[in-house]
Formats: structure tokens, C-alpha cells, sequence
């Protein structure tokens, strides 16, 4: 088989009868295989469909021929002659290969490819009129999909695809092409048994296709099996795909009764455990997911499954019931709530709620929640003429109005009665016309509000009274055609009477009745007492979830007036607890409320007498409900502190010794979260409150709820890491100074770990800004590396000195950002500790290749990895804090170097490390080693002075690092990459460190592999991503290509125009931008190759410029991330996502590299 050459340039367009002659001219490949089956392209290459077929057929092809083979016949199918004669003699002799090619091959790329050339050669074949091509390929994967052989694997997804793809090109009588129904849908029906999502969905989608194609139930013989398979694939699926295919197959199942309570049967023919749940139950727990999508097709598929299922013979009143009883209809009024009462949406949830009513009972109490959702979507119906839901929305209304009668808010009530008697005016007027159902419904409803406790709504009676003035008179000449409106507006006109008569809604009582009540006393008038104890009873709850039933000026004052009243019966004896936490909380929120808007005044003695309340009695903050605003205002009273010091130190004493409670909370009682929110929103005395809590403690000495508020406190940090700011601007330091130095107690290890465990979390999630160099926090640096000093071997570090290791590596991190410079030079020049880590280092480098067995799971992996962290956080820490007086050549551990006089590392047991050491081990020693070349190559540039190392030191370094450009860790990779490539750069200060290199071959194999891989043609737009690590090695020696002349030979034209054919805007990178501006310096690029290149970067650029950018993590998302101290993994992880983040070798970002671009573009042009 021969390929023409795709780079060379277009022919000249010759005549028609020339060109069909080329096309069919006789000529046999290089196999020997009949001219016939060879078809000749524009380029003067000739494909053999034999050679061809073989190629793609044979799972022992390699994928990057295939992948070749396909992309060519893809652009020769381009060509109108090639096209005409492929599809008149050649068509059908590829489906077979076709259909091998899918089987064989597991790559994502290769079937994507036979995908789209599958797609549009039945797209080109149906645009003729002959739909054969299309249909030879059903059958052909149909057998194969059919086959008793069949084991189903991974492949097969990418087979599946191509089937639900091409049954799209047939959707009647598809059964005629398939020799082996049963054992197709047999196949199918056992796939969907297999975990994996993807081949479930692609199954399903394919099942559905397959019962849409007939009138014939062809999967009757397969239920129930097939319903629940599919309703568990619908359960467990995250992937709205995946539902979107389910709940279609469900529907059609649903449309064919499929649907029943089938239990039994299913357990006879499939023989499960009788444990299996029954049908309806597994229906609505696999509806619920589907109904909380975010993508809107699939919740509109769903209500529409759950209406077909409602609407069938199948569906008693006993399945609705237990729908509506599983929280489907709560389901359904939050999508309503989301739809704004617009439709597609509010239309199927209307339609299907209309069907849940008919379990009357349960679906009433969640009616009367739901109801302010309905509101939008009636407002929507009233406005289109004849509205399919129209009437079933007043239904709905109607139900809950007359149901749960005072359950709807006046609020509402007004709304709606301002909707129904615009809906009649427009009716009696002829603007729009409602049809008999709906102006019944209409007229009932606002009988019911007249009759209703809640009918005492503004503007009610004037409102009826207008329409009535025309509905009655409308209605009788409308008789003959609408004898019933007649009776229904006379049924209204005589309620109207009958209310507008009643007096009552005049003078309303109800505030001026609960106030009087409030403030009389009740002394033993029991009738009274239960009086006033059901109001802050409806106060209570009204306030705990926001529902405003009075003014809270008057609620205030009436509630003062009670206070100062009963002052004496709430202050002798023992108060009910349940009574002072309803005071505290009605009174904190109007309190709240007050104090915002600056305009309600307040009595000083109640304030008092409440105060008193909190001190004296049993009250416990913890079990008590109270709404956020009024918690705010507690927190800010100064006067009640030390009561609040009391509560909270409860509260620390229900956490368990890993900061956990030890009992079930109820989420709306007052536990760490809340304090932690309190804590973190700042401008309240929560934090404070703690850490005198804390300082308190540490002077009685009670170590047991010392280690209760320590653990809180830690808690707290990780639940809001902002909470780390407020509690250092209020002075933690000096409470865990105190702790360390107290001298009049000794604490057990594990205080001792706790405490250890709050600093690291307030390190990590503190701005740098905001701690300081204050005294406390330099005392316990002190002590910290105190810990530290007696250890000289590595198998004698405990978990909490590795801690220790971890949080003076967060100092040193903070110095670099300018937060605590004083406390990072204690740790950097303590000479004790700078021994004991070069004794850890001394031996872990003595074990040579034992030491990949000291991996993170040991003591050993464990102290070096955290060693090794220090040891970067330093370098960058001596850089930041005293640049001047360090000499980073003396790392370089010549035997005429200066000894290290702080905590550091030589080059050569870094590269040790990096040999021998584990995996973890080799990844935070190069990040160790980047920084070390990093700080190099600028005191080199600065100062102008040579590499002091022999050339046989250089070389062992350069050995070790172009072994690990290829390492299977991208991010071990990128960073030796980059180490290579700055050795490189020093080239131009040191000859004889060229010759080194020059020696090298493998730097030359590197880049050779490196061009080869994303040169290839048809390349998968991620596969640039992986190769990133090498391209800093071939832009280091672009930048010397002088002295390497065979970097010619590999980026030649050819390979340079192949690589920007493979660069999109979506794998486009900051380093292969850099690649291509020292191309550009190098003078290796053309003019037609910068034009290609200039478009996609503009291109890139303005895509850049409009998409909106993701966002990166907050500080509290990234502390949330690692809010497991306890652990030591995750305290590695963190030091690690720092060391990613904070880098020395930064990138400079696409945008700016694509800037660079240009400017060297620009200086090139004007030279």
C-alpha cells in the first residue's frame, strides 16, 4: 500500500475526462494485488483497499500506522473523483475491515477516526439516494454485537458508539437486518450488568434505538430484568449522558407498560436475593438524581418518564403514594422554584404534580411547602391564551388553599387574587378567553380566600368587587353559549356579599391582640400563661426560619414590656431552659435587626435582665436552636463574655480527642461550625473569647480541657481557614507561648501533638501578611527547634518531631511572603538542627539502592521526604531574608568549598536522592535541585563568575539528569528538565563544560524523540500535553545551535510545518510558545510556517481574552483540601502543593509568552 506524500504541493486541475482516466488507470501496488482495488489521489499516491484492509484489520498493526493509514483515506475521500469511484465499485468491500478495526484496536484516536470516516461515508452514500452502505454496516456490527463469543471489554464502548451512531441513519424495520435478534439484545441486556458507566450508556442508547425501530415489543421477554438493570444504571450513574440514554429507553418501557410492580417475577426468572427492593421503590430512588441535574434535557426527560409512568394502568394509588412520600413532589417544586415558572420546564412539572395530587394526604403537607413556587408559574400560564396547564395550576392552588386552609402567607394570597381578577377582566373584556374548567376553577378559589382564615388581604374586596361589576352581566349574555359561567359568577357574587358584610376584616386585631397578651402579667392566671407561652412559641419559630409575622419594632417593645413584667418570675427560681433560649433568641434578633438599621431603640434594663438570664440560668448554647443573626449578636456583647466563655467551653468538651464529636449533632444546633463561622466573619468577640479561654486554662493548669480547646480550635481552622487570621490578630501566639513555657505543669504527648497540630493549621492557613514578627511567635519557634535538637539518627524521629519538621518549614514559607523574618532565622542558623538534618541526609545518601525500599510508608521515607522539605523551604527562605550572605556555590560540596553554615544540601546527594530514592523521595528532591540551579545560574549572572566544580562532577550531575528527563513522573520529568537546561545555559561562561555535553548522545536521542512524537501527522490534540518535559531541553539547545549543528537536521521543514499542524488553540502551551520563539530566533522558521503560526497564536489570544476565566482556588478551598493534619500524607501533600505554587521556576503564563512571541517577531521583521 502507497501513500502519497500529503506535504506536496496541490496539481494543477486538468480536465474532467483526464482526471477520471488517472483515477481508473491500471496499476498494481508493491503486494502484487489487482490494479482494480487501487485508487489513485490528487497527489500522484495510490491507496490498495487490500493493503489498506489488512492494515486496519490486524490487531497486531502498530496504532500509529493505522492512525496514518486512516487520516489519508479521510483526505482522499475529500476528492470528488476519488469519492465518486470509492463509492461506486469500493463501498461495501470496507465495512468488514471496518468493523474489525473497531474490535481490535483499544484507542480512544483510532476509533474516534473509524467513527467519523463510518459517518460520513453514509452520509455521502444516503446524499446519492442509497441507503445500503449504511445498512450492510448495522448488520455486519450487529453480528459481531450478537456473537455467542462475545466478551465484553473495553473496546467494545468504541463499537457500541459507532452502532448508536449508524442506527440513526434507519429508524424502521431494523430488525430485518439483524440475523440474531434474541442473541443481540441478550448480549445487550448482560452488558448493562457490567460496572462500567460508559459501556452501560452506550448500551442503553442502542437498546433504545432498537425498541423505537418497530411496533414489535422486542423487549418484552427480556422484563423485568431489563427494568431493573436499567433503573440501577439510572441510580448509580453521575453522568448526564448516561442518564439522558436511560431514562429514554424508560420511557418507551413506561409507554408499554413495562413499568409494574413486577417483584416477584423478576425474582423467579432471575433468582436474586429476596432482599432486592420492589420496583416503585428502586423507580423513585433512580429518579432522584436525574431530577437534581443541572442540565435541563434531562430533567424535562425525567418529568417526562414520571408522567408516562403516572399516566399508566400500572401506576395504583399506592405507587403515587409512595413517590410522593420518597420527596419526588419537593423534587419537582425546586425544579419549578429554578424554572421561574417558565416554561418547557414548569409546564411538564405542573403536568406531573397534577398526577402526584392524587395521593391526596401526604401530598397535601408537601403542597403547602411548595405553594410560593406555584405563583411565578401561574403569573406565566395567565399571560398565554389557552395554556395547557392552565387549569391545572389553579388545581393546584385551589387544593392547597382550600386543603391547608391560613397555611399561605397574605403576601402570597394578595398576589394571586391580583392574578385571577386580571385573568376574568381580560376574559369579560375579550382580550383572551378561558376555557369552562378554568373559570370554575377561577371563581372557587376566590370563594375559598373569602371563606379562608387568611381572607383579611389589602385590597381583597375592592378587587372582587371590580370584576363582579362585569362578570355577572358578561356572563348573562353569554348564557346560551356558557350556561355553567353563568352559575359559577352568581356562586362568587354571593360570597362577595356575605364577606363584604362581615366586619371583621376591617379592624384587624391580631398585632394589637398579641401585644396586649405579651404584656399583661400573668401571675396564676394559667389561661394566660399558656397564652403567652404559645406567642413566643409562634415568635420563635416565625423568627427561626425567617418568617416576619410582625414589625420587629413592635415585636421589641412588646417583648421588653414581658421581660420587665415578669422580671421576677424569670429570675426566681429555675427558669424553664426552653423558655430563656426563646427570649434569647427572639430578643437577639430584633436586637440584630436594630442594630442594623439604626433607628430602633432598646430598654437597658431588659437588655439587663436578659443578660442575667444567660448568666444564671441552665441555659446550654449548644442544644438550643437559634438563628444565626441573633447567635451574631450574643457574640458581640461584651458583658456576656464570660457566660459565653462557659458555653463555648462546653461545647469543646462534647468534641471527642481527634476534634470530632463524640454524638450526633443536629446540624441546626450550635456546634463548631457555627463558632467557626463566627470566629472567621470577624467584628465579635468569638475569637477572642477562645483564645482567653485557652490562656485561662493554661494558668488552672487543667490539661483535659486544655486539649478539648486546643482540638476545637484546630477544628474551627480547618472549617474556615480564615478563621487562622482572626484568631493571630487577637494574639493565639502568645496562648500557645504560655503553653510551651509553663513551667508549672508537664502535658502528656498528646496535648503535646495537639497543640502542634493547631499551629501547623493556623501556619497553613495564615496570610503571610498578617503574621508579624511579634515575641510569641519567635518563643515558640524557639522551643519548636529545641524539639528537634537531641535527634542525630533517622530512625529515632517520632511522628510529632516530623510535625515539628513540617511546621518550621510553614515559617520559612511565611518569610518569603515577609511574615515572620525573625523566627526563620532562629531555624535557619540553629546549628543543633542543621546537624541533625545533614545526619538524616548523610545516612539516607550512604544506603545507595537500598533506599528506594525507604519509601513514604516508613519512618525512614517519612523523615527524609520531610527533611528534604525543609531544606527547600530554607533555600528559598535564605534568598528572601538575607540574599547578601549567601553563596550558593557552596552547595556545590567541592572539597575547596566553604562548608553549609545553615540548613541545606550539596548538589551531589541531591542528586543521590534522585538516583536511589523513592518515588516521593526523587519528586521533592528535584524540586530541591530546581531551586538550587535556579539560585545558581543568578548569582552566576550577577556576579560574572565561573562554575567552581570539576568537569567530572558536571558530568555525574548531567548523567543523572538526562536519566530522568524520561521518568515516569510528569512533574520529576519537568523538573530535571529544567536543571538540564540551565547546565546548558552555562555553556556560554564555561567552554569546557560544552565539551561535556558535546560528548553526550543522549541529550541528542532526547531531542530527536521528543520532535518525531509530536510531529506525527493527525496527532491526538492532548498528546502534545505529555511530551512537556523535554521541550525545555530542545529550547536550551536552540539557544545554542551553533554549536550543535544536527539540531538542523531534526527540525528541518517538513518536521517544523508538522508540528504547527498539530498545535491547536486548545493544547497550545506557555513552554511550546517559548519552543517556537527560539525557532524563530534560531532562524529555523519560514515564512509560510511564522503565517500559520501568527494566525494560531491570534487566534489563541483572542479566545483567551473572551472566555472567562475558571477561577483559581480560594485560600479556604485549598485549605479544605488538606484539612486532615492529622495525618502525615496530607501534611505532605500540602508542603507540596505549596512548593507547585511557589516555585522558583514560575511559568510566565500563555498570554505573556505569546507577547514575547511577537516582540521577537517584530525585532526580527525590522532587522
Amino acid at each position: 500500500m502507497f501513500f502519497g506524500d500529503s506535504q506536496d504541493p496541490d496539481l494543477e486541475p486538468a480536465e474532467e475526462e483526464d482526471d477520471q482516466n488517472r483515477y481508473n488507470s491500471p496499476q498494481s501496488c508493491s503486494h502484487g494485488h489487482r490494479s482494480s482495488l487501487c485508487l489513485h489521489t490528487q497527489e500522484g499516491g495510490t491507496i490498495c483497499l487490500l493493503c489498506f484492509s489488512n492494515l486496519i484489520s490486524d490487531p497486531l498493526s502498530p496504532t500509529v500506522h493505522v492512525s496514518y493509514a486512516l487520516s489519508q483515506l479521510s483526505q482522499a475521500l475529500a476528492q470528488p473523483p476519488f469519492l465518486r469511484t470509492f463509492l461506486t465499485f469500493h463501498s461495501h468491500f470496507i465495512v468488514s475491515p471496518f468493523v474489525a478495526a473497531l474490535c481490535c484496536f483499544d484507542d480512544e484516536p483510532i476509533a474516534r477516526q473509524l467513527t467519523d470516516l463510518v459517518r460520513q461515508l453514509c452520509d455521502f452514500s444516503a446524499a446519492d439516494g442509497d441507503g445500503s452502505l449504511s445498512e450492510d454496516f448495522i448488520a455486519r456490527v450487529s453480528d459481531r454485537l450478537s456473537s455467542g463469543a462475545l466478551a465484553w471489554s473495553r473496546r467494545q464502548v468504541y463499537m457500541l458508539h459507532c452502532y448508536g451512531m449508524l442506527l440513526n441513519y434507519r429508524t424502521k424495520n431494523l430488525h430485518d437486518l439483524i440475523k440474531k435478534n434474541d442473541g443481540l439484545l441478550s448480549n445487550l441486556v448482560a452488558g448493562l450488568e457490567l460496572p462500567s458507566e460508559e459501556i452501560r450508556g452506550e448500551i442503553l442508547f442502542v437498546l433504545y434505538k432498537l425498541s423505537t425501530s418497530t411496533e414489535i415489543d422486542v423487549l418484552s421477554e427480556f422484563c423485568p430484568k431489563l427494568v431493573y438493570l436499567s433503573l440501577e444504571a439510572l441510580m448509580k450513574t453521575q453522568n448526564d449522558d448516561v442518564r439522558l440514554n436511560c431514562v429514554a429507553l424508560l420511557t418507551v418501557l413506561a409507554q408499554r407498560g413495562f413499568l409494574g410492580n413486577e417483584h416477584a417475577k423478576y425474582l423467579k426468572f432471575n433468582e436474586k436475593d429476596q432482599g432486592e427492593p420492589p420496583l416503585n421503590t428502586l423507580f423513585a430512588e433512580a429518579i432522584k438524581g436525574p431530577l437534581l441535574s443541572s442540565d435541563r434535557e434531562v430533567q424535562l426527560s425525567t418529568l417526562e418518564l414520571i408522567i408516562r409512568y403516572l399516566s399508566s394502568q400500572v401506576a395504583s394509588i399506592k405507587e403515587i403514594q409512595l413517590l410522593v412520600e420518597e420527596n419526588i413532589v419537593d423534587y419537582v417544586f425546586e425544579i419549578v422554584r429554578f424554572s421561574e415558572g417558565k416554561d418547557p420546564l414548569a409546564k411538564v412539572c405542573v403536568q406531573a404534580l397534577d398526577l402526584l395530587s392524587r395521593a391526596e394526604q401526604p401530598f397535601n403537607q408537601r403542597l403547602a411547602v411548595g405553594f410560593a413556587t406555584l405563583i411565578p408559574v401561574l403569573r406565566h400560564v395567565a399571560e398565554v391564551p389557552f395554556h395547557p396547564v392552565h387549569n391545572q395550576t389553579l388545581t393546584l392552588i385551589w387544593k392547597c388553599i382550600s386543603r391547608c386552609p391560613g397555611v399561605v402567607s397574605a403576601s402570597h394570597i394578595e398576589e394571586l387574587v391580583l392574578i385571577l381578577t386580571s385573568m376574568l377582566l381580560r376574559n369579560v373584556n375579550g382580550e383572551m378567553g378561558l376555557l369552562p374548567d378554568t373559570f370554575a376553577t377561577t371563581c372557587s378559589i376566590l370563594v375559598t380566600v373569602m371563606k379562608s382564615p387568611s381572607h383579611r388581604v389589602p385590597h381583597l374586596a375592592r378587587s372582587v368587587r371590580e370584576v363582579l361589576e362585569h362578570l355577572v352581566s358578561f356572563c348573562l349574555s353569554t348564557f346560551e353559549a356558557q350556561p355553567t359561567q353563568l352559575l359559577h359568577s352568581l356562586y362568587l357574587l354571593k360570597e362577595f356579599y356575605v364577606y363584604s358584610h362581615d366586619n371583621s376584616f376591617i379592624d384587624d386585631p391580631t398585632t394589637k391582640d398579641l401585644q396586649n397578651c405579651v404584656l399583661e402579667k400573668s401571675s396564676n392566671d394559667l389561661e394566660l400563661s399558656s397564652c403567652q407561652s404559645a406567642i413566643l412559641l409562634l415568635l420563635y419559630t416565625s423568627s427561626l426560619h425567617d418568617d416576619r409575622l410582625a414589625d420587629e419594632k413592635m415585636v421589641l417593645a412588646s417583648l421588653e414590656q414581658y421581660i420587665l413584667v415578669s422580671n421576677s418570675g424569670l429570675l426566681c427560681g429555675y427558669p424553664d431552659p426552653f423558655t430563656v433560649t426563646q427570649l434569647v433568641n427572639i430578643y437577639g434578633f430584633c436586637r440584630f435587626v436594630a442594630d442594623t438599621s439604626c433607628q430602633i431603640s432598646y430598654s437597658p434594663e431588659a437588655e439587663r435582665i436578659v443578660f442575667q438570664l444567660v448568666t444564671e440560668s441552665e441555659w446550654d448554647l449548644h442544644s438550643s436552636r437559634i438563628h444565626w443573626s441573633s447567635l451574631k449578636w450574643l457574640f458581640k456583647q461584651e458583658r456576656i463574655r464570660n457566660p459565653l466563655c462557659y458555653q463555648v467551653l462546653k461545647i469543646c468538651q462534647l468534641l471527642g480527642a481527634n476534634g470530632t464529636a463524640t454524638a450526633t449533632i443536629h446540624n441546626q444546633f450550635i456546634g463548631a461550625r457555627e463558632i467557626a463561622k463566627l470566629v472567621a466573619e470577624g467584628e465579635n468577640y468569638a475569637a477572642i473569647l477562645l483564645i482567653r479561654l485557652l490562656e485561662q486554662l493554661v494558668e488552672e493548669g487543667v490539661e483535659h480541657e486544655i486539649s478539648s480547646v486546643v482540638n476545637f480550635l484546630s477544628t474551627i481552622v480547618n472549617i474556615f481557614p480564615s478563621s487562622a487570621d482572626q484568631l493571630r490578630v487577637h494574639g493565639i501566639g502568645n496562648a500557645i507561648k504560655l503553653l510551651y513555657y509553663d513551667t508549672n505543669n508537664s502535658y502528656s504527648k498528646q496535648t503535646f501533638k495537639a497543640v502542634l497540630l493547631l499551629v501547623f493549621s493556623i501556619l497553613r492557613s495564615s496570610h503571610s501578611g498578617i503574621l508579624s514578627d511579634d515575641e510569641a511567635w519567635l518563643a515558640v519557634t524557639v522551643k519548636l527547634v529545641d524539639c528537634l535538637s537531641p535527634i542525630d539518627i533517622a530512625d529515632r524521629w517520632t511522628p510529632e518531631n516530623l510535625l515539628v519538621l513540617a511546621i518550621l518549614s510553614l515559617i520559612l514559607h511565611h518569610s518569603t511572603n515577609g511574615g515572620l523574618i525573625e523566627a526563620s532565622k532562629s531555624v535557619l542558623f540553629h546549628t543543633p538542627v542543621a546537624s541533625a538534618i545533614k545526619s538524616v541526609l548523610h545516612e539516607a545518601c550512604s544506603k545507595g539502592p537500598a533506599l528506594i525500599d525507604d519509601h513514604e510508608g516508613t519512618n525512614m521515607g517519612k523523615t527524609v521526604i520531610l527533611v528534604l522539605f525543609l531544606v527547600y523551604f530554607s533555600m528559598r527562605s535564605l534568598q528572601a531574608v538575607l540574599p547578601e550572605v549567601v553563596n550558593w556555590q557552596n552547595n556545590l560540596g567541592q572539597s575547596n568549598g566553604t562548608p553549609l553554615s545553615s540548613i541545606g544540601i550539596t548538589c551531589h546527594d541531591l542528586c543521590r536522592l534522585l538516583h536511589f530514592g523513592s518515588a516521593s523521595v526523587k519528586l521533592v528532591a528535584s524540586y530541591c535541585l530546581l531551586e538550587l540551579f535556579t539560585r545558581l545560574s543568578e548569582q552566576r549572572t550577577s556576579k560574572q563568575e565561573e562554575l567552581r566544580c570539576t568537569t567530572n562532577y558536571l558530568m555525574s550531575v548531567i548523567a543523572t539528569l538526562e536519566g530522568l528527563v524520561v521518568y515516569g513522573d510528569h512533574r520529576v520529568a519537568t523538573n530535571c528538565s529544567l536543571c538540564l537546561s540551565m547546565v546548558l545555559g552555562w555553556k556560554q561562561m564555561n567552554m569546557q563544560e560544552a565539551r561535556v555535553i558535546v560528548k553526550n548522545k543522549w541529550c541528542r536521542i532526547i531531542v530527536e524523540e521528543w520532535a518525531a512524537s509530536i510531529s506525527l501527522p493527525s496527532l491526538a490534540p492532548n498528546a502534545i500535553i505529555g511530551h512537556k518535559p523535554a521541550i525545555y531541553v530542545t529550547a536550551a539547545f536552540l539557544k545554542l545551535q551553533k554549536d550543535f549543528v544536527w539540531m538542523r537536521s531534526i527540525f528541518d521543514k517538513a518536521c517544523i510545518s508538522s508540528i504547527i499542524q498539530n498545535v491547536t488553540t486548545s493544547n497550545l502551551s506557555p513552554e511550546m510558545v517559548s519552543f517556537f520563539r527560539e525557532l524563530l530566533n534560531s532562524e529555523f522558521l519560514q515564512a509560510d510556517q511564522i503565517a500559520s503560526l501568527n494566525s494560531v497564536l491570534q487566534a489563541c489570544r483572542k479566545q483567551m481574552y473572551y472566555e472567562n476565566d475558571g477561577g483559581a482556588q480560594t485560600e479556604e478551598e485549598i485549605g479544605n483540601l488538606f484539612a486532615n493534619v492529622d495525618d502525615l500524607g496530607d501534611v505532605c501533600k500540602y508542603l507540596l502543593h505549596l512548593i507547585m505554587q511557589s516555585g522558583s521556576h514560575e511559568n510566565k503564563g500563555l498570554l505573556n509568552e505569546i507577547e514575547l512571541f511577537f516582540r521577537a517577531l517584530a525585532v526580527k521583521d525590522h532587522n
